[in-house]
């Protein structure tokens, strides 16, 4: 028996049109630039993407690097990044970034990662390393960041925005419809729940995101997806036409006008983003520096966002370098501010994050307690397996012999056996997973009592057949 499986057909538009055609990379800067990369052994998104603006780009010195190797775990259908299983570590890269960000006399530089769904943190932790080797090395240098979701942890989350980036910068890349076709492993509220969290914990740093346009969306979906991102914060915003890197890839549903481009940017505006790149050929790092210095001259000249769609009567002031970084303050990102602490630190107010994890890893501990409980009972496992001749001797001191095992030792083995196993389960599998069932839901909550509870079992059967008695 045949069964048939329609799949969705999207219309491709053969040849492009002549607005998206773009002189060939080749200039003096732009060769400086590619041999110094290699040098370092460095990876550029604008490589990596194959960026039709990457000799413009080259030849303004202005470089997005890309961490965390050039293999991602994931396989959307309009990236040109190779997937695959990662095998790469390098923990001295984020040193090379800084250092060469500081040959380069860069004063503005923008990082971003391949997805890494394979480490426990998403890569958290370098992209951190990254962030501070940068200040460090390089003070004078701004520092905008282009983060993967990370499957939505807060905790990786926080550890990028305690590193203090002066820009937060994550891609919704398409409306929500296309999610399933076209980026596999992300999730839309995913995506804005990124940005909720930034904005709560620090509402000084500014928020960025975009969009590429030509897969197969709606312009009444675009604008929805606007209205959504403007709603969670975000006040930096890029939308650029989708180009097809090969045959294997999603094809282009429709090429935008520049002109549907220049309304997107002036619906942008009405919707209260801070600044909108909108044009065929503009990528997330487009011209970053500039858009950061446009939208800083803005605050500087008194401007106001007006209020997200939705919040009539609200409104709020927004700066590309925020509240405590912007020109009125008088100073420096390097310098700090009233309300950060230490070298660009950010303030956030307390998360239950960390509540969430040690309540969960102690309703865990209770139920493997009471497994135990059960089945052994918690006076048999605590009480000495029986009186030794040893404990029935008076002695003339009136105390055991010291030097006699048994004599000092009041507890069964069998019951050091189990807090340490208890102590090496916690450490191997309660906590990585706490620290994400707020993802995982209650459903994932069951499976994990469930493993513990088959875990449990096993252990205790092991313990009826006296696999660890003392003698």
């Amino acid at each position: 028996m045949i069964m048939k499986v329609e799949l969705p057909v999207v219309p491709s538009v053969s040849r492009k049109p002549e607005w998206l055609k773009v002189r060939a990379p080749g200039g003096p800067r732009y060769l400086r630039l590619r041999r110094q990369l290699r040098e370092w052994n460095l990876h550029t998104v604008c490589e990596e993407a194959r960026c039709p603006n990457i000799g413009e780009c080259w030849e303004d010195a202005t470089a997005t690097f890309m961490i965390l190797g050039d293999v991602c775990t994931r396989n959307c259908g309009y990236c040109a990044i190779t997937h695959g299983t990662p095998v790469w570590e390098d923990r001295e890269e984020p040193e090379r970034i800084g250092r060469a960000v500081a040959d380069l006399d860069l004063d503005y530089v923008v990082i971003t990662s391949v997805n890494r769904d394979d480490l426990a943190d998403g890569g958290a932790a370098h992209w951190a390393a990254s962030i501070r080797a940068v200040r460090r090395l390089a003070p004078r240098c701004r520092v905008e960041v282009l983060i993967p979701d990370f499957l939505g942890l807060a905790a990786s989350l926080r550890t990028v925005v305690d590193a203090a980036p002066h820009v937060l910068n994550h891609n919704t890349e398409t409306v929500p419809r296309l999610y399933k076709l076209a980026r596999h492993g992300g999730r839309y509220e995913r995506t804005l729940e990124l940005f909720r969290r930034a904005r709560q914990w620090a509402p000084e740093m500014p928020r960025k995101s975009g969009i590429i346009l030509g897969l197969g969306e709606e312009p009444d979906e675009v604008v929805a997806t606007m209205r959504d991102l403007r709603g969670v914060g975000v006040e930096l915003l890029t939308l650029g036409q989708y180009l097809r890197p090969s045959a294997a890839h999603l094809p282009v549903a429709r090429y935008w006008r520049p002109q549907e481009f220049a309304e997107l940017a002036a619906i942008g505006h009405d919707l209260g983003f801070a600044h909108v790149e909108s044009g065929p050929l503009v990528r997330s790092s487009y011209h970053a520096k500039r858009q950061a210095q446009t939208a800083e001259a803005t605050r500087a000249a008194g401007g106001e966002s007006r209020s997200a769609a939705g919040s009539p009567g609200r409104s709020e002031r927004v700066g590309v370098w925020g509240p405590s970084l912007g020109p009125q303050s008088g100073q420096s990102s390097a310098a700090g501010s009233p309300g950060r602490s230490g070298l660009g630190a950010t303030s956030r107010p307390p998360s239950t994050t960390d509540l969430d994890s040690a309540v969960t890893i102690l309703m865990s501990f209770l139920f493997a307690g009471v497994v135990a409980a059960a089945l052994l009972g918690i006076p048999h496992l605590l009480a000495p397996r029986r009186l030794t001749p040893v404990k029935m001797e008076p002695f003339e001191c009136g105390k055991d012999p010291i030097e006699i095992a048994e004599g000092r030792f009041p507890m069964k083995f069998s019951t050091v056996g189990i807090l340490f196993i208890l102590f090496d389960i916690e450490m191997i599998f309660i906590w990585p997973w706490a620290v994400m069932y707020l993802q995982l839901g209650w459903f994932g909550f069951l499976e994990m009592l469930v493993f513990l509870a088959v875990l449990m079992l096993g252990f205790l059967y092991i313990v009826r057949k006296g696999g660890l008695e003392w003698e």
